[in-house]
């Protein structure tokens, strides 16, 4: 066995802490995170702590994980400018999504968000819900492509 002890007269030598590094690192191409139909997702839902330490990561896919919900804390991701959660089980978005201050395109197809909402303290950001090739006219069908598209 290997003495650890320090030796006399010398100080321990101190190790800098290392930065933090987010799991999702390996999956980070350029600026696009792809998360879609990810086992870890849809076992254990969004990995806002992961998402934290990747600020370069602006386009993020999180499209069919079977998401119910968007936590809170998931609107701390300053970032974001693109942001994929078609074929999910959404239901509303966070109130605090105004907070993604940088977001320019959010993908909310085939989900269960029907209403466009309005976000943030300011009234010319608002997301508007556009239908995408709606045959019968409906264009708050749960069936329809949304897009949600930053308007100022």
């Amino acid at each position: 066995l290997e003495d650890t002890a320090p030796t006399m007269g010398k100080k321990a030598k101190k190790t800098p802490a290392q930065p933090k590094k987010s799991a999702l690192a390996s999956e980070l191409r350029g600026n696009r995170l792809d998360l879609s139909m990810s086992p870890s997702v849809r076992e254990n839902g969004v990995p806002v702590t992961d998402l934290e330490l990747l600020p370069r990561a602006t386009d993020v896919d999180l499209s069919f994980n079977n998401l119910g919900s968007i936590p809170e804390t998931f609107c701390q991701l300053v970032f974001l400018v693109k942001l994929d959660l078609h074929r999910n089980n959404l239901t509303q978005l966070p109130d605090e999504f105004g907070q993604l201050v940088r977001l320019q395109l959010l993908d909310i197809s085939q989900n269960q968000v029907c209403v466009a909402k309005e976000f943030g303290p300011k009234p010319k950001r608002r997301y508007t819900t556009v239908p995408n090739g709606d045959s019968n006219g409906d264009s708050f069908s749960q069936h329809n492509r949304q897009v949600a598209r930053r308007s100022y």
